[in-house]
């Protein structure tokens, strides 16, 4: 489960990248997706629900809750085929998955429904989970 995530996060995420909210949400949707068909539905909403709690931004808390069931219902329908690929395939097939699905409009950018749509309006950036801000 740990490699999975951390594959994720460093593999995954930024290839998503360039576009205001896309990695959020692309990485969001692989990493759930990942986590259900190789661990099961039961782990990926626990590990999904034990990162969102502190959250201090309830925008980006509603689009990854968002995104992360997205994941974890294609997770689950495809689970058989992507638990027995290599996971750098997995993962490479995901992100792909993950990319058509933004651009389709299905994933969420800052709790606005609509992906590639909602990231075309400007948005204020999220400082993450409950960390305190930067010093000036």
């Amino acid at each position: 489960m740990l490699l999975t995530s951390a594959q994720v996060l460093l593999l995954v995420a930024p290839q998503a990248g360039g576009v205001p909210g896309r990695q959020n949400a692309v990485r969001h949707f692989v990493w759930q997706a990942a986590l259900t068909a190789r661990h099961g539905s039961m782990v990926a909403r626990a590990v999904a629900a034990a990162q969102e709690e502190g959250s201090v931004d309830p925008l980006d808390s509603a689009a990854d809750l968002r995104n992360n069931g997205l994941g974890q219902s294609y997770g689950a329908q495809h689970a058989s085929r992507l638990a027995a690929l290599p996971l750098r395939a997995a993962l490479r097939e995901l992100l792909e998955v993950g990319l058509a699905r933004w651009r389709a409009g299905d994933l969420a950018a800052t709790g606005r429904r609509g992906g590639a749509r909602a990231a075309r309006r400007p948005r204020r950036g999220s400082r993450g989970r409950a960390t305190p801000p930067a010093p000036s």
